[in-house]
Formats: structure tokens, sequence, C-alpha cells
């Protein structure tokens, strides 16, 4: 006997990247006669796949073969404006004055979109200027490969705050003593930070 198919359809399609393998799914409910379908041809990153359907009989005595299927699925870039970007270690995305070239500001980036942290190079592209000077900057990531449009990140390089620690500088280990000759006497110190950075 011959199945009737008019029922069924695979149309082309476009879908977004979603980090798995995607196909086109036969619409209609499978007549008498096909117990299941079978696709090959499945696609997981941007570009386009021909997808086959195949149809398993319930009995091939019973039936004539049924013809199988094809649709073309194109995968489409994911957009990566919603995107959250920060600076591991870093709160706030602010970075501490230190007089020199903030030197880890590029490896500290970290682009998440859907739980998933982004490769740099791979799946966005950025090159932060390798600021010294205090004062509020921002930089534009921009997907690549799989992934399309922009994100803005803010951040900053803020005045350190320190402790200050002043002590006699004494390298005798002793109080600092002078001989009374009429004149005024200052002793000298030392400044430092918690870090010993005089």
């Amino acid at each position: 006997a011959t199945i009737d198919v008019s029922g069924l359809s695979m149309d082309d399609a476009s879908k977004v990247y979603n980090r798995s393998e995607q196909i086109i799914e036969v619409s209609g409910t499978l007549p008498k006669g096909i117990s299941s379908v079978s696709y090959t041809g499945g696609i997981t990153n941007v570009g386009s796949s021909t997808i086959t359907a195949k149809f398993t009989l319930e009995s091939t005595k019973n039936y004539n073969p049924v013809s199988d299927m094809t649709a073309v699925l194109t995968i489409i870039p994911k957009d990566i404006s919603s995107a959250v970007v920060s600076f591991t270690g870093y709160s706030n995305n602010k970075f501490n004055y230190t007089g020199s070239e903030i030197g880890d500001i590029n490896s500290k980036l970290s682009v998440v979109l859907d739980g998933y942290a982004l490769i740099k190079g791979t799946e966005y592209i950025c090159e932060f200027s390798e600021l010294v000077a205090i004062g509020s900057y921002s930089e534009t990531i921009t997907g690549t490969g799989n992934y399309t449009g922009t994100v803005t990140v803010s951040y900053d390089i803020i005045q350190k705050s320190m402790k200050l620690i002043v002590e006699e500088d004494n390298n005798t280990g002793n109080q600092q003593r002078f001989t009374y000759d009429g004149t005024v006497k200052y002793p000298s110190y030392i400044v430092k930070d918690e870090n010993d950075n005089i």
C-alpha cells in the first residue's frame, strides 16, 4: 500500500546559534504506516546544511517505501548585546592606580552570555588600551565567529586607598638623640605603606 504523506512538510529555516546541534523537523502527524522519523545533516555552527528526514515504516511488506524529505537549515550568529562583562577579581570594574599600565586588564576580562564564558579571539574580539591615568573609560566588545553584535563595558582607574605608616628613620636601632647647641633640631622620619613601599 502507498502511504499518503500529503499532510507532512519540511521547509527551509533559519535558527540562532545555541551551542547545540540543530535540525529541521517534519511538520504534521505521521500517517498510518510510518512508525518514526530520523534526521541527518544536523548543524551546530554558523552556516548552512541540508537536513534529511528518513521515514521508518511499520512494515516493509505492507507499505511501499516513502521518499526522504529535505530542507536547508541556516544557523545565524547570536547577538552578544546582553552579555555580562566584568573583570575577574576586581569589584565593580575598578582598578587601583599604580602609576604604570594596568597590565592584567585584558587577561581579567570576562564575557558571559547565557551562563557560558565566551572565548576571546574565537567568539569575541576586544583589546583594551593599557591605560595609566586615573579616570573613567569604556571599551567595545565585538562578537565574532558564532556571535555578532557589540556590548560596551565601562571601568575606572581609581586612587589607591592605603594606610600610611610614619616611623623614625633610625638605622642604628636606637632612639634619635641630639646635643643641645641652641638650635632647633628636627628628627627624620620614613613614610611608607603597609607593603613597605616608601
